[in-house]
């Protein structure tokens, strides 16, 4: 499988550079892999489809917006670098690449509660049109929720496609609070 590596061990510094052009069907795979060793990299490096460099780079309340982009974002600095249109292959594939550069955040932020964390975003980005208060409900239930509600720090009539990531992470906190 062209995901499948360990971990190298803690004695590494950070001068690994990835640089690659990946088959592209392994790329969301991969990234999730890669997010685990982030701290390893120095710099990545990486020609994905552009839809995919789109998502990554999205911002809260654009379509591209999602899991890959706060759990990815959470980790490294992504940028486009470079646009490659399909007609500078051969065979030209069907889809339109991009050179994406990704960085190992300095300051990443603290996450307490990495498992709820990633089970929220599950669950809101599921029903992305469905309502903070509807998507929480199926994650903790009415009566947590409506705790959640009553401590009126994020909207719960919000989608979860407008919130950034400290806004995910203190929703996890306060959900753990509640546990």
């Amino acid at each position: 499988e062209g995901t499948h590596f360990s971990n190298p061990g803690g004695n590494l510094d950070r001068s690994i550079k990835l640089i690659s052009n990946i088959p592209y069907q392994i790329t969301s795979p991969l990234l999730y892999r890669l997010e685990k060793y982030a701290a390893h990299f120095s710099r990545i490096v990486l020609m994905v489809q552009k839809e995919l460099a789109d998502r990554l780079c999205a911002l809260p309340s654009v379509k591209d917006y999602g899991q890959m982009t706060i759990r990815l974002g959470l980790q490294f600095e992504i940028s486009v670098e470079l646009s490659v249109a399909a007609c500078k292959f051969d065979p030209a594939p069907k889809v339109d690449s991009s050179v994406i550069l990704m960085k190992p955040r300095e300051n990443r932020p603290q996450i307490n509660h990495l498992d709820l964390f990633y089970r929220l975003l599950n669950a809101v980005f599921l029903h992305r049109r469905k309502t903070l208060r509807n998507n929480l409900i199926s994650l903790i239930g009415k009566e947590k929720t409506a705790k959640v509600d009553n401590r009126g720090i994020i909207d719960l009539k919000r989608r979860g496609e407008t919130l950034d990531e400290q806004e995910f992470i203190a929703l996890a906190d306060l959900i753990s609070d509640l546990a």
